[in-house]
C-alpha cells in the first residue's frame, strides 16, 4: 500500500486525484493518505464524498480517527 502525506486541505483534492490515477495505472489496490492538517468531524464525511466521486475509487474509509484515509482502487 502506497502512503502519501498531505499537508494542506486546499491541495488535498489534487493530490488524491493524481495518486489514485497513478495507483490505477500501476495496478496498486489501495492508497493511504496521512492527513497532516486538522479535520473536523463535520468535514470527515465531506472528504469521503469528494473521493467517492472519482470513478476509479471502489471504497474510501477512515482509519485512526481522522488521521489516515485509505482509498481502494478498482
Amino acid at each position: 500500500m502506497k502512503r502519501i502525506r498531505v499537508f494542506s486541505r486546499q491541495r488535498f483534492p489534487i493530490i488524491v486525484e493524481n495518486a489514485v490515477c497513478k495507483a490505477y495505472e500501476n495496478g496498486e489496490r489501495s492508497v493511504a493518505f496521512l492527513l497532516l492538517f486538522s479535520v473536523k468531524n463535520d468535514d470527515m464525511d465531506n472528504l469521503l464524498a469528494e473521493i467517492r466521486e472519482n470513478s476509479l475509487v471502489t471504497q474510501a474509509r477512515w482509519l485512526f480517527g481522522s488521521l489516515v484515509l485509505t482509498v481502494y482502487v478498482k
